[in-house]
């Protein structure tokens, strides 16, 4: 839906909208986290971060489109991340519908400042929730390399480090730290080494700053690419846009055109979706590249 909003292509919009109501929307209201593909039996739990978005596209969808519909969408579904997916005063990461219980946890890449503040103007009984949780955001600390943490403990009140830090949730938590106006100087910075004393940005890194392997992944970059554009920094948004392009397959097989591996027999979806957004951003469409 994201990609169908830079297009302004309502027809896809429309269509990504409805198989979303057909398959992934609950009776009481939110939406499913996961859809089994061979059964397409739906996993009765949510993930905050994949409604906030959705609540983004519902927003921008009402405005970009003028369609008054998406509008109400999205202030239903506002009011169900409200009802549902909050421990305590504070949103969490996920409503588990099986057994009634919201997760005692934030991810710090769930935490959306746009999203939230969507949320809080469509449904404004959420406001001090939304104020709350993005606070837990602005306030946490940053390691020696600038790392964050993975998630917040709402039931003990305390940050939890992870055993080694994903690229790509630590990217996704600095731009939602620059939205919110925390200053993550240290981690873009740690990212630009990365780049000039490696040649590229890892999958993966050890609290010090070291590697986990030697694997990079086309959403990575992307990712990157779209993070150093949210900083003005344009050569290194350059560099990772580029180092993205290279993960496109050229070759004369089913994946042609798709962004991964050569020699591989599959790509990941998510590769795909944030290397559209970024080419969107660039102002390229899949079929100019």
């Amino acid at each position: 839906m994201e990609y169908a909003l830079l297009l302004k292509d309502k027809h896809f919009y429309e269509s990504v909208l409805n198989n979303l109501q057909t398959y992934f929307l609950a009776s009481k209201g939110y939406y499913y986290w996961r859809l089994n593909l061979p059964d397409l039996h739906s996993e009765n739990a949510t993930a905050l971060v994949d409604e906030l978005r959705l609540l983004r596209c519902l927003d921008q969808g009402s405005t970009i489109f003028n369609e008054l519909t998406y509008k109400i969408k999205a202030c239903f579904l506002a009011f169900n991340l409200y009802r549902y997916n909050r421990e305590g005063n504070v949103f969490c990461d996920s409503y588990d519908g099986r057994i009634g219980k919201s997760e005692g946890k934030v991810s710090l890449f769930y935490i959306d400042p746009v999203g939230l503040k969507i949320l809080a103007t469509d449904f404004p009984l959420a406001k001090q929730s939304v104020e709350n949780t993005i606070n837990l955001l602005k306030n946490a600390p940053l390691n020696n390399s600038g790392f964050f943490p993975a998630y917040y403990d709402l039931r003990s009140g305390k940050y939890v480090w992870p055993d080694k830090f994903m690229a790509v949730e630590q990217l996704y938590t600095i731009s939602y730290a620059q939205d919110a106006g925390k200053n993550v100087t240290i981690l873009l910075d740690f990212l630009r080494n990365s780049i000039r004393n490696h040649g590229k940005i890892f999958n993966a890194y050890q609290a010090d700053g070291s590697p986990v392997g030697e694997d990079d992944s086309a959403a990575v970059y992307a990712l990157a690419a779209r993070i150093f554009h949210q900083a003005g920094d344009t050569r290194d948004e350059k560099w990772c846009y580029e180092r993205m392009l290279a993960y496109r397959i050229n070759g004369q097989s089913e994946l042609k055109g798709a962004f991964g591996y050569e020699t591989a027999q599959s790509a990941f979806a998510f590769d795909q979706m944030e290397a559209l957004l970024t080419l969107g951003q660039e102002g390229k469409t899949s079929s100019e590249q």
